[in-house]
């Protein structure tokens, strides 16, 4: 559709020759210089308009040229491309949601359910399962959390099974009552409580740490209260009662497990008052008389820890209206924001000041005085007391 026009410089003649020149042509082809001009002119002949571009030649220097081509045939070719920059428009748009459907399928869906069962975790939900993702490395990363799962909700059933060792309630027998709970900061906690009647004119009452969390800590506290059981003929004579857990422990230390356990018991006259305690290692008893609260102290290591157990036992005698408390060292050794422990001194205050004849009415303003003093702070460690009281 071009057309080309050759104009001599000297002879005014046109070419092709015979075709008959517009005036408008002529016009511009005086116009024309050597160098192109930088704008393209529209000339409108024969109802037609044209592109229109002139410029002396380089090799043919005494003719002038001049090209024309047809407005509406760029118009066609510009509707050709703009149709074609469409259909290429709308076939990326379509690949690109394509991508998407990959990237979610194979990226996006994955991390989704990953998040889902790392949520479920935080609530613990673990009855929950992220099921099949594939072969790549979220099919394996989602593997690893179902069996994650799967270990946590055996956890979470040890917990209960553990829960169920504890004592279900307070203890009422004669003039002694009793009342114990423990805070576990793991799923299994290490420490191990509990009181009990040895026959109808004693009671019972001990309370054990293993250092530590988790199964082998659970385990030892097991293992503890099912030497309890075995050991009826002790249960009167603390000393010989802790001899006996301190072989069970120590024979059971194995390289991989070499963990040792705090304990304390007592075995009390429910008419008399008169006791008997022994402490293998356990933080000193607070013994709370007339209002003023005292530390117990007995020297004797940790259970499993010697290979010769030392340990000794101590009379104690109850009066109406005293009480004593056992705890771990979970809440003194408890923080606040500024790092301060609650300490030895500070929870004797704080048992003077709870006293009272009901032991769970005790526990609970001793555990509200703990929560006071860390003031929102997470627990380090486990948390377990047993109040006895007698009246």
């Amino acid at each position: 559709g071009l057309k080309v026009i050759a104009c001599s410089q000297f002879q005014d003649r046109f070419y092709p020759s015979g075709y008959e020149v517009p005036e408008k042509l002529k016009g511009y082809f005086k116009r024309i210089v050597a160098q192109p001009a930088e704008e393209i002119d529209i000339i409108e002949m024969d109802g037609q308009e044209y592109m229109v571009l002139g410029f002396v030649g380089k090799h043919l220097s005494r003719y002038k040229l001049m090209g024309l081509y047809p407005i509406d045939r760029l118009d066609r070719m510009i509707a050709g491309q703009r149709t074609d920059l469409f259909l290429f428009a709308l076939f990326c748009l379509i690949l690109a949601a394509w991508l998407a459907q990959i990237l979610s399928q194979s990226f996006l869906n994955p991390l989704n359910s990953l998040q889902e069962a790392a949520i479920a975790i935080e609530k613990r939900n673990f009855s929950h399962r992220t099921g099949e993702l594939g072969k790549d490395e979220f099919g394996e990363t989602a593997a690893i959390f179902d069996d994650v799962m799967v270990g946590l909700e055996e956890l979470a059933v040890a917990k209960v099974v553990q829960e169920s060792l504890f004592p279900a309630g307070a203890l009422c027998h004669g003039h002694f009552h009793i009342y114990g709970k423990s805070l576990a900061m793991a799923e299994l906690g290490g420490d191990y409580f509990d009181y009990f009647l040895v026959d109808d004119g004693q009671v019972a009452a001990l309370l054990g740490d293993v250092a530590g969390h988790g199964v082998g800590a659970a385990l030892i506290m097991a293992m503890a209260k099912a030497g309890i059981i075995k050991c009826r003929d002790q249960l009167k004579t603390p000393v010989k009662l802790l001899e006996r857990l301190h072989n069970l422990i120590y024979s059971s230390k194995t390289r991989k497990q070499k963990k040792i356990m705090t304990f304390q018991y007592l075995t009390a006259d429910c008419t008399t008052g008169k006791a008997v305690y022994s402490n293998a290692g356990g933080c000193s008893p607070i013994f709370c008389s007339n209002g003023r609260a005292a530390e117990i102290t007995l020297a004797g290591a940790a259970l499993g820890s010697f290979k010769k157990a030392k340990l000794q036992q101590l009379d104690i005698e109850f009066k109406s209206g005293d009480l004593l408390v056992f705890y771990t060292d979970g809440i003194i050794e408890a923080r606040n924001s500024a790092g301060v422990e609650l300490g030895y001194v500070e929870f004797a205050r704080l048992v003077e000041k709870s006293a009272g004849p009901d032991p769970e009415t005790v526990y609970n303003k001793i555990c509200k005085g703990y929560y006071k003093h860390i003031a929102g702070m997470e627990a380090q460690d486990d948390l377990t007391l047993v109040v006895i009281c007698y009246n």
